[in-house]
Order: C-alpha cells, then structure tokens, then sequence
C-alpha cells in the first residue's frame, strides 16, 4: 500500500512538471544559435561547434542528467528488492 501511495505520489507530481513546462515560453533559439556559431571557438578553444556545446556549455547539464539516471536505477534497484515473508506488499 505505502508503494502504491509513493507511485502515486509521484507520478502526480511529474503530471505537474509536466503541464507547468509547457507554459514556459520558448527563448529565441536562433539568437543563441548564432552565438555559439559565433563564438565558440574563441571562447573554448574547441575546433568543432557540437564538441564545444556539448563538452563546455552543457557541461553540468550532462553531469546533472547521468547523475539523476543514476540515481533513479539505484531507486528502482532499492524499491524492488524483494524481502520474503516479512513484505506483504
């Protein structure tokens, strides 16, 4: 039962996130597209555009993502361990 209230819980709140993010207006996508074409290479030292996004601009946001699929693998793993007879869930 508590599993189901924390699934549940969870999943209502992801429903939200959801539905708030599309009310975020979009930016300019091509301003900031032809500032990284611009400057990228000045700015990183990187010869290829997409190296020095990825690698430089995006660096915390790669890092935050496989650190969030990280640790929700772990969650799951830690959830559905099974313990016998003492669980009745």
């Amino acid at each position: 039962m508590r599993r189901m209230l924390i699934a549940s819980f969870l999943g209502i709140v992801a429903i939200f996130f959801l539905f708030y993010a599309r009310r975020i207006p979009p930016s300019e996508p091509m301003v900031m597209a032809q500032y990284y074409i611009n400057n990228a290479f000045h700015a990183t030292g990187a010869p290829n555009s997409v190296t020095s996004v990825y690698l430089f601009y995006r660096y915390y946001d790669t890092l935050f993502e496989t650190m969030t699929l990280f640790f929700s693998v772990v969650g799951v793993v830690c959830m559905s361990v099974h313990r016998g007879a003492e669980d009745n869930e």
